[in-house]
């Protein structure tokens, strides 16, 4: 089977963010514009080496983006014609990909971030070694009841939170470990008690263990709005149960990428001005 070289970009893209939508190849530079990724899309699917999930139309944003992803034909031509050793390296959905109609903004910002992250790292000469998320799972790919979220950390109590993602990359020879969360919405409260969670993973080097490193960590909290992440910003200054922990949350908003990746790629603490 011979694939052009845009069609090949595409099934590499997608064995790293696992999902994505045409605007999110634009940003990968697969193509200049839309219109020039529809034929290799359409090559691609007639081949049986992705799919796509199509969407209606949500009354605040239009018409919503599909979302292709690889199928098992795609999986092994990777390794078969592209080499690739393992299918760990390789990120495709395992049963559950229909769950996207659940959370489908969730999960395209939790993807968004992990593009800009992987764009900022390249561009530095740093490396991510492992970004897995809330949808990437384990266990057994034909039942659903059987898996398990990679992202799943475990308290000493038996009791278990899991984060939208968690990540180790390496800067300079040096590795990094942080935890994700992407907010929507204006419920403080909820955002709260989620750091909670994220105060009592660190005290027990929860982050660390995943990896088996002996590092510290970080938590990177995203929010849709400035607004929402100011009105958290607040809650969270005042409680007590952070204070001497401030410096291990680091807080920034959508429109704000690159002083995001900024603030934490380079080891900085995120005092953001109300």
């Amino acid at each position: 089977m011979y694939l052009k070289e845009k069609s090949l970009k595409i099934l590499e893209v997608l064995a790293i963010f696992k999902f994505l939508s045409t605007s999110q190849f634009i940003t990968l530079k697969i193509a200049k514009y839309k219109s020039n990724i529809v034929s290799p899309l359409k090559e691609l699917m007639f081949y049986n080496l992705i799919w796509k999930i199509t969407f209606g139309v949500d009354p605040k944003k239009w018409k919503l983006e599909n979302i292709y992803f690889l199928k098992a034909q795609g999986v092994k031509f990777l390794k078969e014609e592209l080499f690739y050793k393992e299918n760990k390296n390789i990120k495709y959905p395992i049963w559950t990909y229909k769950m996207f109609y659940r959370d489908y903004f969730h999960r395209l910002f939790t993807i968004e971030f992990h593009i800009q992250l992987f764009i900022y790292l390249v561009q530095n000469n740093w490396t991510i070694e492992v970004f897995d998320t809330y949808f990437d799972k384990v266990g057994s790919n034909r039942i659903d009841a059987n898996l398990k979220a990679k992202t799943k950390l475990i308290f000493n109590d038996g009791t278990y939170f899991i984060p939208d993602a968690i990540c180790l990359y390496k800067k300079n020879n040096k590795e990094h470990i942080f935890v994700f969360e992407f907010y929507r919405w204006m419920d403080t409260k909820r955002v709260i008690n989620q750091l909670y969670k994220h105060l009592n993973s660190l005290s027990q080097w929860l982050p660390s263990k995943a990896f088996n490193k002996k590092i510290g960590s970080k938590v990177l909290v995203l929010f849709e709005t400035k607004i929402a992440m100011q009105c958290l910003i607040k809650r969270f200054q005042i409680d007590a149960k952070f204070r001497n922990f401030d410096n291990l949350f680091i807080f920034n908003y959508l429109d704000n990428w690159n002083l995001f990746m900024l603030n934490w790629c380079d080891c900085h603490y995120n005092k953001v001005k109300l």
